[in-house]
């Protein structure tokens, strides 16, 4: 019973942290995407 709850526990902090991780990568991807974005507006200036 106790394993059974302190592996609750880990699944629990293991999806927190992956949301986070998820999270981290959606906003890395946005500034990429927005870096690009930027980059070929600043080219066609040019």
């Amino acid at each position: 019973m106790r394993l059974c709850t302190i592996a609750k526990e880990i699944i629990s902090l293991s999806n927190e942290c992956m949301s986070l991780l998820s999270l981290w990568i959606c906003k890395f991807n946005i500034a990429v995407d927005l870096n690009n974005l930027y980059n070929r507006n600043n080219a066609s200036f040019f």
